[in-house]
């Protein structure tokens, strides 16, 4: 560990050093993961969150105890007694 007073060398040296050993350039990186991830993985599409319910209920203009939400798997009766028991 370098002295306080050596911080700015320590940092200049660990900046000069991290682009040094990492000549990789964004064309390579892709081809990298391309070749480490299927490309079926590659080409999903990113996850969209659902609303958040005090959205959903301001744009219904419902009260919340009013809506049942189960579009993001949400179940109202809780875990099935085989999950709670496997847990």
């Amino acid at each position: 560990v370098a002295p306080a007073s050596d911080s700015g060398a320590v940092a200049a040296h660990e900046s000069s050093t991290a682009s040094s050993s990492n000549p990789v350039g964004p064309a390579a990186k892709d081809q990298l993961a391309r070749t480490l991830v299927r490309q079926n993985i590659i080409t999903m599409q990113p996850y969209v969150p659902i609303l958040p319910f005090e959205v959903l209920s301001k744009q219904l203009g419902r009260a919340p105890e009013e809506i049942v939400k189960l579009d993001a798997n949400e179940n109202p009766y809780g875990p099935s007694p085989k999950v709670l028991e496997a847990l």
